[in-house]
Order: structure tokens, then sequence, then C-alpha cells
């Protein structure tokens, strides 16, 4: 029979939720990383568990932090790299936000985030020693909140199909390119012999001056 989530779901907001049972990791460590992603935005705790993932960014540890080492990254504060619990709870988490975008959601964060010990599993001891470590599993329970409702796609408007130019049209241009050409076949004559009546103005009063001195 599945576990009920320890959460309070109102029916006015809307959610999405999963779960992990049996993770094999310590549910200290799970405890610290879910307060740590904890009403953040699912793509910023998505962020932070995926660089604690790969060790590079430590964890705040609030509680069951006895001699633990301080963290600059944390101003100070005492933490971990719990590399192991952030890749399991990081999996938990990638699964919610994979519900919410199937159901629609838009911008998302999380709101509930919690971890427990879940089932005890009795070891023999190891050789030669008297105390015996039991195999112990989490469960991790993230549930996220709308917190901005998904926009609707804007429909584009059909883009209107350019007509082609008609026939009557295109005889047109071309009749008026014609005429454009022969203008300018025209005019040119004209200019060549506007220059050479100049130049034929300029060697005789060359000729005169010559004659006269």
């Amino acid at each position: 029979m599945a576990m009920a989530y320890a959460f309070e779901f109102q029916p006015e907001k809307k959610y999405a939720k999963a779960k992990g049972e049996d993770i094999n990791i310590s549910y200290k460590h799970a405890v610290a990383v879910c307060s740590n992603i904890r009403y953040k935005a699912t793509e910023d705790a998505i962020a932070l568990l995926e660089i604690a993932s790969r060790g590079d960014m430590p964890i705040l540890y609030t509680a069951n932090n006895k001699k633990m080492g301080h963290r600059e990254e944390l101003g100070g504060r005492k933490g971990k790299y719990p590399v192991k619990a952030a890749s399991l709870i990081l999996g938990v988490l990638k699964n919610a936000h994979a519900n919410a975008q199937r159901l629609g959601l838009g911008q998302t964060k999380v709101k509930h985030a919690s971890a427990n010990k879940q089932t005890t599993y009795p070891r023999v001891a190891a050789k030669g020693r008297w105390t015996r470590q039991n195999y112990e599993t989490a469960i991790v329970e993230i549930v996220l909140e709308e917190t901005t409702p998904a926009k609707a796609v804007e429909k584009k408007a059909p883009v209107a199909a350019t007509t082609a130019p008609q026939p009557e049209k295109k005889a047109e241009a071309k009749q008026a390119e014609k005429a454009a050409a022969e203008a300018k076949k025209q005019e040119a004559p004209k200019l060549m012999a506007g220059d050479s009546k100049v130049e034929n103005k300029r060697e005789r009063k060359a000729q005169s001056t010559t004659m006269k001195q």
C-alpha cells in the first residue's frame, strides 16, 4: 500500500509530486539536502543539486553537524558534500518537474521536500567487531506548486501569400524599360555633338590668338 504524502494539498492550487521509496542513502543527509532546496524555484533547485551531485558545492547542515567542518562557500557555516544523496534526490526532483510539465503547469517552486527513515534491515556485524551497522533506507517526498500559470501560446496569423504579377503588368514593365533604354540612346549622340561644338570653338579661339601674334 502506497504511503500518503506528509503534505496537505489545497484544492484551489495546482501541484505536481514525486516520491522515492527505499532509497539507499542516509536519511540524515537526505534531510539536509531537502532543506536546502525547499521553497526554491524548481529550476534553481535542479541547478543546485546538479552542482552538489558533482561535489563542487557543499550542502548546509543545520542539524546533525557535530564536529563538522566550516565551509567558505557557505559563509563560514557548517556543511558537507553528500554527493550520493544529492544525485538521488535530484532524480526525484526531475521526476516531479516532468510531471509538472505533463500536467501543463507553468513556473513552479519546491513547496514541500522532506526525507525520513523508512526501513531498517539488520545485518551481521563485521568480523572482529561487537557492534553492527544495519542497512537503512530513506523515503523522499517532493511537491511542486505552480507560482505563475502557463501562458497561452499566441497563434500567429498566417502570412498572406504574395500574388504573382499578372502578365499585363509584366508587359507594361518591359515596355517602360525599352522606352527608357531608347531615350538614353537618343541622348547620347546629342551629348557627343555638344562636346564636339565646344571643342571646335576652343580650337578657333586658339587659332585667332596665334594669327594675331
